[in-house]
C-alpha cells in the first residue's frame, strides 16, 4: 500500500511524495518486518510434528482469467479512481476541507489509492494545504486498512484477521508517528 501511495503521489503531487516519503518508508519497513516475521512463524508451524495446515485453497474457477491482463478488473479500477475524484472535488466545493477528509474516507472504503490521488491532485492545485493533504493520506490509508480487515475476517476466520489487524495497525501507527515527528518538528 505504502509504495502503491508514493507512486501516485509521485505522479499527482510531486513534491507531497517527497514531504510523506520517510512516514512512508517507515509504515512499508514495519510491514515488510511483519510480513516476514507472520511467514518465519507459518514455516515453523508447518515444521511442527501434528500441525494443522489448515484448509487447502482451491485454484482458479474455470474461465475466470489469471494472467496480469485482466480488462474488466482494470475498467472497475478506472471507473473507481474517477468516481473517487469526482467525490472528493465535489465534497471540497461543498464543505471544504472538513468535506475533503470525509470524502477521502468514504472513497477509502473501496479504495485508498483513488483517494490519495485526488488529496494530491487537490494538493498540488492549491485548493487544500500540504498538511490537510497528508492528514488525508493517512485517514484514506487507516480508512482501508479498516476494510482490509474486515475483509481478512469475512474470507479467512478472526484469527486470520487478527493478524491482518495488527500488521497494519503497527504500520499505519509508524507512518502516522514519523508525519506526526516530522510535523513537530516543523512547528
Amino acid at each position: 500500500t505504502w509504495v502503491q501511495v508514493m507512486v501516485m503521489l509521485a505522479a499527482a503531487a510531486p513534491m507531497l511524495a517527497v514531504q510523506l516519503t520517510p512516514a512512508a518508508l517507515a509504515g512499508a519497513a514495519v510491514a515488510a518486518a511483519s510480513a516476514v516475521w507472520h511467514a518465519r512463524a507459518a514455516a515453523v508451524a508447518l515444521e511442527t510434528p501434528g500441525a494443522k495446515t489448515g484448509p487447502s485453497r482451491p485454484g482458479p474457477a474455470a474461465g475466470h482469467p489469471t494472467g496480469p491482463l485482466r480488462v474488466g478488473a482494470a475498467l472497475l479500477v478506472a471507473v473507481m479512481l474517477v468516481a473517487v475524484a469526482l467525490l472528493v472535488q465535489a465534497a471540497q466545493a461543498w464543505l471544504g476541507d472538513t468535506g475533503v477528509m470525509a470524502a477521502a474516507a468514504l472513497g477509502a472504503l473501496a479504495d485508498a489509492h483513488a483517494a490519495v490521488a485526488s488529496l494530491g491532485t487537490l494538493q498540488a492545485a492549491g485548493r487544500i494545504t500540504e498538511d490537510w493533504a497528508l492528514a488525508g493520506v493517512l485517514v484514506a490509508v487507516a480508512v482501508n486498512s479498516l476494510m482490509r480487515v474486515v475483509t481478512a475476517a469475512l474470507s479467512g476466520g478472526v484469527a486470520y484477521a487478527r493478524r491482518m489487524a495488527l500488521s497494519l495497525l503497527a504500520s499505519g501507527g509508524a507512518a502516522g508517528a514519523v508525519l506526526g515527528l516530522m510535523h513537530s518538528r516543523l512547528t
